[in-house]
């Protein structure tokens, strides 16, 4: 769906979840087209959707038709199970964070990504405080999937699937377009701690073929994670060079 206030495409990429519309929709007052999988239609529209789009093949084909119906607008993409956003506030290492809409913070996205020039864009990796540092958006540092902007100019491998985050962050970034992460954007998603989505198909086994194929297309630049079995990490120096 348009949103004709900031000349945006809103979609949710979303599978066997379809009791989340109403939520989804209320918690950001905003209306999507939710991307599907096939015969998922019906059980999005008789939950509240006005309009969804079957797609035959995996998440990035879904990432991918919805990139194709913006038409060059700036698309979001967002997963159904969106909780809450938070702006962090404060100066000087004496922050804390303050609830917010969802459209406040989305505004902020959009402007930003206007104003800077971004290509392709989401939001602090988690919404823990902790780890805020005072810089409130960086440039090439890795986003996750949750809530992205995009340009359009780039397409999502289909071949990366549960992995498609590293592979577009790394792709942008090889090709010389900026990727804005907006740290001072809390927002919280419970990511693998739900039923439906991706989850519905993650497995140990699944996981590690696509890290296998990242690690093969992206050599040198990522590498299997140090501390957590099965996950990724970037290494930056490397990328940069590129």
């Amino acid at each position: 769906m348009y949103y004709k206030e900031l000349d945006i495409y809103c979609c949710c990429i979303s599978t066997n979840r379809a009791d989340n519309v109403k939520v989804l929709e209320e918690k950001t007052g905003l209306k999507f087209t939710y991307y599907t999988r096939k015969d998922e239609a019906q059980k999005y529209l008789r939950a509240g959707a006005s309009k969804v789009v079957e797609v035959d093949g995996n998440i990035c084909k879904a990432r991918n038709k919805a990139i194709d119906e913006a038409k060059g607008k700036i698309c979001l993409q967002i997963s159904d199970d969106y909780k809450k956003v938070n702006i962090v506030t404060g100066s000087n290492g004496v922050y804390r964070k303050e609830l917010i809409t969802f459209i406040e913070a989305l505004k902020i996205m959009v402007d930003n990504f206007r104003k800077i020039g971004g290509s392709y864009a989401g939001t602090a990796i988690t919404d823990n405080l902790f780890f805020y540092t005072g810089k409130q958006v960086q440039q090439n540092k890795l986003i996750v999937n949750d809530c992205i902007l995009l340009d359009g100019k780039m397409k999502f491998d289909e071949q990366a699937d549960l992995k498609e985050d590293y592979d577009m962050f790394i792709s942008q970034v090889k090709e010389g377009n900026k990727v804005l992460r907006f740290n001072l954007i809390l927002m919280t998603f419970p990511h693998r701690g739900n039923k439906g989505g991706a989850n519905d198909y993650r497995t140990t086994e699944r996981e590690k073929q696509c890290n296998e194929y990242i690690l093969r297309k992206h050599y040198g630049i990522v590498r299997p994670h140090k501390k957590r079995e099965n996950q990724l990490e970037i290494n930056y120096k490397e990328l940069l060079k590129r």
